[in-house]
């Protein structure tokens, strides 16, 4: 999520489960329904709590932070690997002690969120990492994320939190939303890819210019994570993240979201296999218009004409000026 000068609008990526049912036919579903009616209201509600943060033609949510911070740009990013080269993400004043290519996944049992700036009169641009530690059940890690840190970036989102607070409730917790959507778009995009935990590699030091993340160290075999942090497999993690949706940001729409069963071994995600389809241009064999197909004829044989006669009128007269000279001497 990310908003700058030239932009102004937040930018949201994400793969979601296809949603079969109208907007209509989704809410006459009544509670509790099973995990595959509720895949449909969360990213529905997903999609929806994203476009209030990137609403077409209109700035974003994160633009207040932006003008009032003074800053070129502004982001929030999830990488799915500690940046490799550290110098080009924290200043001296910051203290993550995470070893340059480590694995990040909410999968485990903290991961890393980073707000990331660029200050309006920095010559030349430098971009300023915050890193923001969040525990499996969307509370801020206090003992991994320093508190210097967190001030900073509280600072910056003052705006934003100013603006929810007065709107919305005064008591919301922007992190607490932020964790949510980020979650969220993380197991959903998993989901919809066939799997229910992520596979990760070790990266080496070494990275490409350009590219903030490394390149995976072959020599080192894959990390293959538990699911017990999925939030759509762990029922205490599913009921938190649940009745946060349907408690907090439901109502903010005038949106009624029914009950949810309670995950069990009958009511859970389960790794499925899915397919990649790749479209190209389709080359079919088909006459070709009598107009087309003359004027096609004519420009080959101009050019194959005009380039054997080139060549036959360059041979001759080579030889016509080979006969010349003979005939002097």
């Amino acid at each position: 999520m990310s908003t700058s000068r030239d932009s102004g609008a937040l930018a949201v990526n994400a793969f979601l489960p296809s949603i079969n049912l109208t907007s209509t036919e989704l809410e006459t579903l009544s509670g509790p329904l099973d995990l595959k009616y509720a895949l449909l209201w969360w990213s529905s509600l997903l999609l929806g709590v994203a476009e209030e943060f990137a609403p077409v033609g209109k700035m974003s949510l994160l633009h207040p932070c932006l003008v009032e911070n003074q800053l070129a740009s502004l982001r929030l990013a999830y990488y799915g690997c500690i940046r490799c080269l550290k110098k080009a993400k924290l200043d001296a004043n910051q203290t993550d002690q995470t070893a340059p290519g480590s694995t990040n996944t909410p999968a485990d049992g903290s991961w890393i969120l980073y707000l990331i700036y660029i200050a309006q009169n920095s010559t030349p641009p430098i971009e300023t990492w915050i890193p923001i530690t969040f525990l499996p059940n969307g509370e801020i890690d206090t003992s991994r994320t320093a508190a210097n840190d967190l001030f900073r970036a509280n600072i910056i989102l003052q705006p934003l939190t100013t603006l929810i607070h007065t709107l919305v409730d005064p008591n919301f917790e922007v992190w607490r939303l932020i964790n949510w959507i980020f979650v969220s778009f993380y197991w959903l995009i998993l989901h919809d890819l066939g799997q229910i935990t992520p596979t990760t590699y070790t990266y080496s030091a070494y990275r490409i210019i350009g590219d903030p993340i490394g390149v995976p160290n072959a020599s080192l075999p894959a990390i293959y994570h538990p699911p017990s942090n999925n939030i759509f497999i762990n029922d205490s993690l599913y009921q938190i993240f649940s009745s946060y949706m349907r408690d907090t940001l439901a109502p903010l729409g005038k949106i009624s979201v029914p009950e949810f069963k309670s995950l069990n071994n009958m009511n859970q995600l389960e790794p499925i296999e899915t397919r990649f389809l790749r479209s190209y241009t389709c080359l079919m064999r088909q006459w070709k218009g009598v107009l087309s197909a003359l004027v096609s004829v004519l420009a080959a044989d101009y050019a194959l004409f005009f380039g054997a006669y080139s060549a036959f009128i360059l041979i001759a007269g080579w030889f016509q000026k080979r006969k010349l000279e003979h005939c002097k001497v």
